[in-house]
């Protein structure tokens, strides 16, 4: 019975320090931060005459068309091509300004061998 006591008495007095020593050791922990709070990451800057939506270049030129100036490429595309704000790299431009940039339409392509166009 003696050494059950014994046992658990020594069992006791080192189970007390550990907790102890991990309670005093342990940093506190912030909470994170809401979702909301969290500013969202700010569009790169154009160069001048480039724009982010369509709706900011046609306020800009609201008398000419707005096109979508590839950066791949040097073309442009107008509404309703295919590739009207669909590359990755480009932006919303005024034709005049565009042209004047040295972007180009895009060239028609020859039908491959074979098909009818």
């Amino acid at each position: 019975m003696s050494r059950f006591l014994t046992a658990a008495a020594l069992a006791a007095l080192l189970a007390v320090p550990v907790s102890l020593a991990i309670a005093q050791t342990a940093a506190p922990v912030a909470p994170a931060p809401a979702a909301a709070a969290r500013a969202p990451a700010a569009a790169p800057a154009l160069p001048a005459g480039r724009f982010h939506t369509d709706a900011e270049a046609k306020a800009h030129c609201p008398t000419d068309v707005v096109v979508w100036a590839t950066k791949e490429g040097q073309t442009y595309h107008t509404h309703g091509e295919r590739l009207f704000g669909k590359t990755k790299l480009g932006a919303f431009m005024c034709k005049k300004d565009a042209e004047a940039a040295g972007l180009h339409a895009p060239r028609l392509r020859a039908p491959a061998a074979g098909t009818q166009r």
